[in-house]
């Protein structure tokens, strides 16, 4: 994974070269199950902050709300991040997009032992350019077995920098608010209370 990151992508938000949708949509990308995927138009830029919050965030709460599970409040309380992601990704500033694999939660990890050795194989991703923190921060969202040893295994190929804790839920607020429009309940004041974290 960390050598995936490294090899980079040309913007953040930007799809692999050869990326076709198999929904007859061209480049745009979607989110969720296959019974029920939500198109998510690809949003490319430069900038980190108008990535994650005009091409991911903002885009995910508008779905919510054409769906009746977010409300305008959610959505003006999510574009309240603006002021504050330019700080908070400071740090970042000079990292160049990363080759995500964008969808990793641990069931998209499988673990196999071959010849004495146990290898991760990540499976059906949702590539594009982004931040290498997105992964890391989906695999610890869910609970993935052995994550401590990921992130050391990781960090010995591309250290992490060393406020990765405190962005940790901020980059879990965009699959957090993905669940929250296909199964409703707890993930909607989670996704609210996450973004509060951040705000105040």
């Amino acid at each position: 994974m960390a050598k995936t990151h490294l090899a980079g992508a040309k913007s953040f938000g930007c799809a692999p070269d050869t990326w076709q949708n198999q929904f007859g949509q061209g480049k745009d990308g979607y989110f969720g199950p296959l019974s029920d995927p939500v198109k998510m138009a690809v949003y490319e830029s430069e900038s980190l902050t108008d990535y994650f919050l005009n091409g991911r965030l903002l885009p995910m709460v508008e779905i919510g709300i054409k769906r009746g599970i977010y409300n305008y409040n959610d959505y003006e309380q999510t574009e309240k991040l603006a002021g504050k992601l330019d700080i908070f990704f400071k740090p970042l500033e000079l990292s160049k997009p990363a080759r995500v694999h964008g969808d990793l939660w641990n069931g998209n990890v499988l673990w196999t032992h071959w010849k004495n050795q146990t290898e991760a194989i990540l499976i059906d991703p949702a590539a594009h350019g982004g931040c290498a923190e997105e992964d890391l921060a989906m695999l610890d969202l869910f609970g993935a077995p052995y994550y401590n040893k990921i992130i050391q295994g990781y960090s010995s190929i591309n250290p992490l920098f060393s406020d990765f804790d405190f962005r940790l839920n901020l980059w879990q607020l965009y699959p957090i608010s993905g669940h929250a429009i296909f199964f409703g309940g707890d993930y909607i004041s989670q996704y609210r209370s996450m973004l509060n974290s951040y705000l105040y």
